[in-house]
């Protein structure tokens, strides 16, 4: 039996550890617990869209939606001396595949400073993970589908709905375009897609 719900602030203990099964690869992964856990609560703060799937009564994932850009800004200003030391501490403890992150993350973000540019009318799939033991069941795509029928007064207001996504492995775009996003563009190993959200 599934249910999906509205998250809430006592659901993100146990998110945030979904969130590091899934995201082994995210630049907030490295950084830690304690800033997932910020991302989280400033997605609820910022009035995001968090959806949270239960199977038989238990979590089994999440999807956020929202606006990325202004929750991104308030970690890096209000945690920059956090950032900056676990990247020190990776670089003096040499966790290359760390380092690499932070440097991809980096170079990701001068790259798309003009050219991506989000229209006020439009709204981003931040992101969906699904616990271990549930995936490969279609449990992502009903959390997506019913997400946007069961809160489409939050999306009523927007035209298209935005998700990035690294193009590899292929599994990751083929997700979405099996939900009928379509590919807009591609830059620095990461997929934009968007779905219209008038033609649900």
């Amino acid at each position: 039996m599934k249910k999906l719900k509205k998250l809430k602030f006592e659901d993100i203990e146990r998110l945030t550890e979904i969130w590091l099964q899934n995201f082994s690869k995210n630049i907030y992964s490295v950084l830690g617990k304690k800033i997932i856990k910020i991302y989280f609560e400033n997605c609820l703060l910022n009035k995001n869209l968090g959806v949270v799937i239960e199977v038989k009564g238990k979590i089994a994932g999440f999807v956020l939606y929202g606006k990325n850009k202004k929750i991104n800004s308030y970690i890096l200003k209000n945690y920059f001396f956090n950032i900056l030391n676990v990247f020190l501490v990776n670089l003096i403890k040499l966790k290359i595949k760390n380092l690499k992150i932070f440097i991809n993350t980096f170079l990701f973000l001068l790259l798309i400073k003009k050219n991506i540019y989000l229209p006020k009318n439009d709204v981003e799939l931040l992101y969906i993970a699904i616990e271990k033991e549930h995936q490969n069941k279609g449990i992502g795509k009903y959390l997506v589908q019913n997400s946007l029928i069961e809160f489409s007064d939050y999306f009523s207001r927007y035209k298209h709905l935005w998700v990035k996504t690294l193009g590899l492995p292929l599994k990751n775009v083929n997700f979405y375009k099996y939900l009928n996003f379509k590919i807009k563009k591609s830059i620095f190993g990461r997929v934009y897609l968007n779905y219209d959200l008038n033609n649900k």
